[in-house]
């Protein structure tokens, strides 16, 4: 008897930890267990009720769901799911698998061995030694045990979770697939990957030691140099005195030191709280349209420093952040109409590129922007 009732608080335990989790559109998450998903709607149990009611929320109000194995469902047109997937992934169980995964802001997907969590960065084993890596570049992970965590809001990681997600339940084992015989051969070869293969992928940093032997150092003062190429850009935009053609130049020359046009600039004000963040060239954009309310603009710079000095991403590329304040002043019929003081962080990665010289192409490093966010903003 006693040992029957081990048996049984075992498995209450294992129901309690083992949740899944439903990420609506309004911000929050919720835990529980989904016990139906329909074309409209989605309908779970509370953790805290697991034998009661059914809840339900319009799959128009819910972007993702993560089961307790680590799988995922997005709802989104980008990524349509069967029925089949559905099904699989509500009659999933927890079980150990053989490695932590983690993806990247690059959308790099690592399998990797996490041996320590920290508030702003995780630990990984690298061939025997320890790397440290900040949370700020990455966009989740996925563990052994199938619990997970998103390091960026739920709505900006959709298009990483789509996009990862073949690699993902390939190095896991996690697929969603029906529980058929046929689809159980087709998913145990991923979870029984050789040691040899785990290597390959464990990390894409260590591909090729000499490819990627660059030292960051080399680039600190080129990253700072960069930084205030990019501050004349905006003066140029931001100047009512501007030629439309030379506020398109100095943009398209702006935009260039991003690492992408999806590269995104948080924008405030002294009047609200609210951070929105702006692809790279539509803030840029709406910078030059704004020039127009004032007569005269000044913006300065200052305090341009290194928050954090270069760090190898598992993508094998290099992150660090660097902070400064911009102070905007907007004049109109010479009095001060608006002026704010900005404290911004940047996120600039050293990698690789392709540069054509005579119709051979060539490998070469260099730096360029990532997102930049702001930390606060005061009145002048």
């Amino acid at each position: 008897m006693k040992f029957f009732y081990s048996i049984l608080l075992a498995l209450i335990l294992n129901q309690a930890s083992a949740q899944d989790i439903i990420y609506p559109t309004t911000g929050d998450k919720i835990a529980g267990k989904v016990v139906s998903i329909a074309t409209d709607k989605i309908k779970y149990k509370k953790t805290e009720n697991l034998t009661g009611p059914d809840y339900s929320k319009s799959i128009s109000n819910v972007l993702l769901a993560f089961n307790a194995t680590g799988c995922y469902l997005v709802f989104s047109d980008k990524a349509p799911i069967s029925d089949d997937e559905k099904a699989a992934f509500i009659a999933q169980t927890p079980a150990p698998k053989s490695t932590d995964v983690i993806v990247d802001k690059n959308g790099g997907v690592s399998a990797v061995n996490i041996t320590g969590i920290k508030d702003n960065t995780i630990t990984i084993s690298l061939k025997g030694k320890p790397k440290v890596i900040q949370k700020s570049l990455l966009i989740f992970m996925i563990r052994k045990d199938g619990s997970h965590q998103l390091f960026v809001d739920a709505d900006k990681a959709i298009d990483f979770l789509v996009n990862a997600k073949d690699k993902v339940y390939q190095l896991t084992g996690r697929a969603i697939v029906a529980a058929t015989p046929q689809t159980i051969a087709k998913t145990a070869a991923p979870a029984a990957a050789t040691a040899a293969t785990m290597a390959t992928t464990t990390a894409p940093a260590a591909a090729n030691d000499a490819e990627l032997n660059v030292d960051p150092k080399q680039f600190e003062d080129k990253a700072i140099a960069k930084v205030k190429q990019f501050n004349d850009y905006v003066r140029t935009i931001y100047q009512a005195s501007t030629s439309r053609d030379e506020a398109k130049k100095a943009i398209d020359l702006a935009v260039g030191l991003f690492r992408s046009e999806d590269s995104k600039v948080e924008v405030s004000s002294i009047s609200s709280n609210t951070k929105n963040a702006l692809k790279i060239r539509f803030y840029l954009d709406r910078m030059q349209m704004k020039s127009k309310t004032y007569d005269n603009v000044k913006v300065e710079y200052a305090n341009i420093n290194y928050a954090s000095k270069f760090t190898q991403g598992a993508d094998g590329n290099w992150y660090a952040t660097i902070t400064f304040v911009q102070k905007f002043e907007g004049f109109i019929d010479g009095k001060m109409a608006y002026g704010d003081k900005t404290k911004k962080n940047l996120q600039i990665v050293l990698k690789k590129y392709d540069k054509i010289e005579n119709g051979e192409t060539k490998k070469q490093w260099d730096v360029f922007f990532e997102d930049m966010g702001i930390v606060e903003t005061t009145k002048v």
